[in-house]
């Protein structure tokens, strides 16, 4: 796959992995319009092991009670909420129809920040 497009996105979600992942199955991840904090999609690739393990770790220190996200539909029951602190690089393929939500995500990098 071509990723075509490449983005900044904060993370407000991961889920338990699945299967032989170790740490973290996925994270979902959105961007702010008009002061709200609108879900784009989940990104699963782009992981090695040592990253998988920190990002839990920095992440578990920020968790929340409750969603992060104002605009979001289909968001898992079974998740782990968390402060929109850690801002990730993000490469996918395209927009959705919708324009609200991108497509065929993989991980570049990520950082802190307050958004």
């Amino acid at each position: 796959m071509k990723c075509e497009e490449a983005q900044e996105f904060v993370i407000g979600v991961f889920t338990e992995p699945q299967g032989a992942r170790v740490e973290l199955g996925a994270l979902l991840v959105g961007y702010y319009e008009d002061g709200e904090f609108v879900y784009a999609g989940e990104v699963g690739t782009g992981f090695d092991g040592k990253l998988l393990t920190s990002l839990r770790a920095r992440l578990e220190k920020i968790e929340r009670a409750e969603s992060p996200f104002t605009r979001a539909i289909g968001l898992p029951r079974a998740a782990h909420w968390v402060k929109p602190e850690v801002v990730a690089q993000i490469a996918f393929l395209e927009w959705t129809d919708d324009g609200e939500t991108a497509s065929h995500y993989t991980r570049s990098s990520n950082r802190t920040t307050k958004v």
